[in-house]
């Protein structure tokens, strides 16, 4: 197994990198494994409220009409999707036509972990410790919080719970015990009370502007 660092940077900063590179080399420069974009941040000291907010809640405070979810959760391992089923979820969390997860303008202020490319099997620990691989400092998150793994060829990634006060959940569900959980492109990931959205570099290239004024 191969143990690498995820890049941390912002929203702003890869905005100005778009602009230098272009698309194409951006896209690729992001890798393929995609990246992490803290959604509990605010934009900036004369911006009281938070620029992202609760599941199902749009900006208007309207709560939006629940999805009917399975009764087994499809994230579950061992099994990942096939190829062919990998849907782009940029709709459900753009809010573009008022569905799914809302985001409002942020002035570039977000962090952002772009996860590290490498072949083979990646391990990401998660934590308060500055020794983890990524690094976040809140009182919510566990010294050694969860682990990322990333695996070659296969889309998203696999999390679990590392023993934490506060939790994981992907989209909302709790991952339980040891076990481990499925996080897809489009998902939100949350360490305790700070919440991500996980993108694939085509995902984020695409709605960039969202996450800009």
């Amino acid at each position: 197994m191969t143990q690498l660092i995820a890049r941390e940077t912002s929203v702003e900063e890869l905005h100005e990198l778009r602009s230098h590179q272009g698309p194409e080399r951006f896209i690729e420069s992001l890798g393929r494994n995609g990246l992490l974009i803290r959604l509990d941040e605010r934009g900036s000291a004369g911006e009281p409220t938070p620029w992202a907010f609760r599941e199902g809640m749009t900006p208007m405070g309207v709560r939006l009409r629940p999805k009917n979810l399975p009764a087994t959760p499809w994230d579950e391992v061992p099994e990942f999707p096939e190829p062919n089923d990998d849907p782009d979820k940029t709709e459900e969390i753009t809010d573009e036509l008022g569905l799914g997860f809302p985001i409002p303008p942020s002035r570039g202020a977000a962090t952002v972990y772009v996860l590290p490319m490498s072949s083979g099997t990646v391990n990401l620990k998660v934590g308060r410790q500055l020794d983890c691989d990524i690094s976040i400092q809140e009182r919510s998150i566990s010294r050694h919080h969860a682990e990322i793994q990333l695996q070659d060829n296969q889309p998203g990634l696999l999390t679990k719970d590392l023993s934490s006060s506060n939790g994981v959940k992907v989209r909302g569900r709790l991952v339980q015990g040891t076990g481990a959980m499925k996080v897809r492109f489009g998902d939100t990931l949350a360490f305790g009370d700070v919440v991500f959205l996980f993108l694939s570099a085509e995902q984020f290239n695409k709605n960039l502007k969202y996450f800009m004024d």
